[in-house]
């Protein structure tokens, strides 16, 4: 289990933990999704499994991933 933290842009800090469970939906979600990054299926899984929203500016992994829920586009 890795546990990772970042500044926030517009201030404080967001932490998350990944698990095996995290790690095998962003996986699900590269294999659904051929092509996206792990980068974006790992946050992406975090937001899902956290019943969270992952925002994101990146339209070509919205317009593949939305349909999963918990996204939201800038």
């Amino acid at each position: 289990m890795h546990s990772f933290c970042y500044s926030h842009p517009l201030g404080g800090w967001f932490s998350f933990v990944i698990t095996k469970e995290v790690t095998s939906i962003a996986f699900a979600l590269m294999k659904e999704y051929r092509g996206v990054t792990f980068s974006d299926a790992i946050y992406h899984a975090v937001a899902i499994r956290n019943k969270g929203t992952m925002v994101t500016a990146g339209k070509s992994y919205y317009d593949r991933a939305k349909d999963k829920g918990s996204i939201l586009l800038l």
